[in-house]
């Protein structure tokens, strides 16, 4: 989505009705949460930017998602275009070498590229998340049916 600045509001939550465009009409728990974690990357002091919230029923899990993401934003901060190719060609190739042969520079600067762009720190954070909201919405995994959005 690069160059535009984004803002995610991820609501978690049970769907009413069928999965249609436009998504931003639809209704159920889940975006009417996603409405409130959109309102809440608004708030709060201009310094403090947040980027990604949760909201959903489960506050302790809100707590720790925001709480996550918010150092993680904090982290990441502005990549450079540099940074950003090669994060970009890493995950086309999925190795460091195939990625430097693409970029046509060598190993070690694609390597130094990830490292300072804190790329393998935001796979652990994705990773940990996967886990975090797997173990707090197993019970929901019922009720997906795998629908898509038409």
């Amino acid at each position: 989505m690069r160059p535009l600045r984004l803002r995610m509001g991820i609501g978690i939550g049970l769907i009413s009705g069928r999965l249609r465009r436009p998504v931003n009409e639809l209704g159920g728990q889940a975006f009417e949460f996603a409405r409130i974690a959109m309102e809440e990357t608004r708030e709060g002091p201009s310094h403090f930017q947040k980027k990604t919230r949760f909201h959903s029923a489960n506050e302790e899990f809100d707590v720790v998602a925001n709480l996550v993401y918010a150092l993680h934003d904090a982290l990441v901060g502005d990549l450079s275009d540099k940074q950003w190719e090669t994060v970009d060609a890493y995950l086309a190739k999925k190795r460091v070498d195939l990625t430097a042969r693409v970029l046509k520079i060598n190993a070690s600067t694609a390597s130094r590229n990830l490292a300072r762009s804190h790329f393998w720190h935001s796979l652990e954070t994705i990773n940990g998340m996967k886990r975090i909201i797997e173990s707090s919405f197993s019970n929901m995994y019922e009720s997906v049916s795998g629908e898509r959005i038409a």
